[in-house]
C-alpha cells in the first residue's frame, strides 16, 4: 500500500485549487463583463444620474436613495411591460451631457413656443432595436410646435451614424408621440398612399425606452433618404423642398405676443413669409449630393424646374407628374390630411426616368377636425401646385373613383385589422395609466365613411349648377 505523506496531499490540493481558479476566474470576468453590458444598455446609469441631478437640484433630503429607488421602480414595473404588447422596441441610451442639452433645448422651445432647430443640436447617443446590435446615433428634438415637447414623449430626430447600421431598413427617421399626428389615422393614411403608389414615408408603431425608463408607444417616421426612394421602388434621385426656416424663425418673434396674434387672426399673419414662390429650394441630405456628380446635376434640374414654375415661365406639365399629384390630393382630401399639403411641408421627389416631380407625401395629421371640413380640396385649393388643368382633372377622377362605399370597404380589407389592433394597443395604455383616452383616439372607419359621402355629394350635387 503506497502511503501518501500529508505534503504531497496538500501540493495535489493546491494543483487542483489553481485549476478551478484557471476555469473560474475566466467565467468570473465573462459573467461580469455580460452583466456590465447589459446594465449599460438598459440604460440604467444615465438614468441614475440624471435622477440625482433632478432630485439634488430640487434640494431632495436623500437624493441619492431616492434616485436609486425611482429608477429601479422604473426597471422592474416598466421594462415588463414594453414586453407584453407585442410591440417592437426602441432602446435609446442618452449620456448624461448629451440630455442636459436637450433638456436646455427643450426649456428654450416652451418658452418661445417654437422650436427652432439646427444641426448644431445634434447630440451623440447610442441606441438598439429590439435584440440587434447597439448602434451610434447622433439625436435631437424635433417638431416646430411644442406639442412634440410636452409631457415625457418627447419627441426625437435620429441619424443613424454608423455606415453599417439601420433600422427596419432605414437610417433616418424620427420618434414622436402618436397624439402628434393624430394617433391610428396617419397610420392608415399612409398605408392608402402606399396602395395607390404615392411616395411617402414609412411609418411604425413601437415601444420606446429611453436610458431605462419606458416611454410608451411611439410612432418612428422615416426621414426623406435614398431609403425611402428604394422602398417604393423609384430611382435613386433628389428630395426638395421650399426651406421653411426663415417663416418659423418670424413666427417665433410674435408667438408669445396675444396683440399680434390678435391682429393675425383679423387680418392675416402679415409678418410671415408667404407663398411657395417667396422661398428658396432646398435638398435633403445635401452632403451627400455634392459627393455624387450624377445627383448634383439632378438636383441644379429639380431645383430650375421648380423656380421656372413659381415664376410661371413654364407649364405644370413640364414640371410636375400631374397624375400622380392629383391622386396625392384626393387621397388627402379623402383623408382630411390636408396638413400636409400646405406649401411649407410639401416635399418633392425628381424623377430622373421622366424628368418630372412626384410629391412625397407626410404629416397629413390625418382626420383632424380642423381639416375635416364640408368643402372639397380644403385647405390646398388655393395652393399653386394644385391649381393647374392636369392636376385638378386627375383629382377629380380619382376623387369619384375613392369615394365610394366599396372603395372604403377595400381599405378595411387591406389593413383594418391591424389598424384595430393598434387602436387597441393606444387605447390601453391609456388606461393603464390612468388618463382618459382623448377623443380623437378612435378607430378611424366610421369617420372616414361619413367623409367619403360628404366629398361624394360636393362632387355630384343633388342641383348641380348650370352655365
Amino acid at each position: 500500500m503506497k502511503v501518501i505523506s500529508p505534503q504531497k496531499k496538500r501540493e495535489k490540493r493546491a494543483e487542483i485549487d489553481k485549476k478551478w481558479i484557471y476555469i473560474a476566474f475566466p467565467l468570473l470576468t465573462i459573467i461580469v463583463f455580460l452583466g456590465g453590458m447589459f446594465f449599460y444598455r438598459s440604460g440604467y446609469p444615465s438614468t441614475l444620474l440624471l435622477k440625482i441631478h433632478n432630485l439634488s437640484s430640487a434640494d431632495s433630503e436623500f437624493p441619492i436613495s431616492d434616485a436609486v429607488s425611482e429608477v429601479r421602480d422604473d426597471l422592474r414595473t416598466e421594462l415588463a411591460l414594453y414586453q407584453s404588447n407585442g410591440l417592437p422596441t426602441v432602446f435609446l441610451d442618452i449620456p448624461f451631457d448629451s440630455m442636459m442639452q436637450i433638456e436646455e433645448k427643450r426649456d428654450e422651445a416652451l418658452g418661445v413656443g417654437i422650436l427652432l432647430s439646427s444641426d448644431d443640436d445634434y447630440v451623440p447617443a447610442t441606441m438598439h432595436y429590439n435584440d440587434e446590435q447597439t448602434l451610434d446615433v447622433k439625436l435631437r428634438l424635433k417638431g416646430d410646435w411644442v406639442d412634440h415637447l410636452e409631457g415625457d414623449k418627447w419627441s426625437f430626430r435620429i441619424h443613424i451614424t454608423e455606415d453599417d447600421g439601420a433600422v427596419l431598413g432605414m437610417r433616418r427617421f424620427s420618434l414622436q408621440a402618436p397624439e402628434t399626428r393624430n394617433f391610428v389615422s396617419e397610420w392608415a393614411y399612409h398605408q392608402n398612399l402606399f396602395l395607390e403608389d404615392i411616395l411617402t414615408t414609412r411609418y411604425f408603431f413601437l415601444n420606446v425606452v429611453v436610458n431605462g425608463e419606458h416611454k410608451g408607444i411611439y410612432a418612428l417616421e422615416e426621414s426623406f433618404t435614398e431609403d425611402l426612394l428604394e422602398s417604393q421602388n423609384r430611382r435613386e434621385g433628389v428630395i426638395i423642398r421650399l426651406d421653411e426656416d426663415q417663416m418659423w424663425a418670424n413666427r417665433a418673434l410674435f408667438e408669445k405676443d396675444d396683440l399680434f396674434e390678435a391682429a393675425a387672426s383679423y387680418i392675416g399673419f402679415f409678418w410671415q413669409t408667404e407663398g411657395a414662390q417667396y422661398n428658396e429650394i432646398t435638398p435633403f441630405r445635401g452632403n451627400r449630393i455634392d459627393r455624387n456628380e450624377v445627383l448634383s446635376e439632378e438636383l441644379e434640374k429639380a431645383i430650375e424646374l421648380l423656380y421656372s414654375f413659381n415664376r410661371g415661365e413654364i407649364s405644370a406639365n413640364q414640371v410636375l407628374d400631374e397624375k400622380l399629384w392629383g391622386r396625392y390630393y384626393a387621397i388627402t382630401d379623402l383623408w382630411a390630411a390636408g396638413h400636409g399639403a400646405i406649401w411649407h411641408n410639401e416635399r418633392f421627389y425628381y424623377n430622373p426616368l421622366t424628368g418630372l416631380l412626384e410629391p412625397v407625401a407626410f404629416d397629413g395629421v390625418a382626420l383632424s377636425s380642423f381639416y375635416n371640413k364640408n368643402e372639397l380640396a380644403f385647405p390646398f385649393s388655393k395652393e399653386v401646385f394644385f391649381n393647374t388643368p392636369g392636376v385638378q382633372k386627375a383629382y377629380l377622377e380619382t376623387l369619384e373613383r375613392i369615394t365610394t362605399p366599396e372603395y372604403i370597404e377595400m381599405l378595411k380589407k387591406e389593413f383594418g385589422d391591424e389598424v384595430g389592433e393598434y387602436y387597441s394597443l393606444l387605447v390601453k395604455e391609456y388606461e393603464s395609466k390612468n388618463i382618459p383616452v382623448p377623443p380623437l383616439l378612435k378607430s378611424p372607419w366610421e369617420t372616414l365613411s361619413l367623409r367619403s359621402d360628404i366629398l361624394s355629394r360636393n362632387l355630384n350635387p343633388a342641383q348641380p349648377i348650370r352655365g
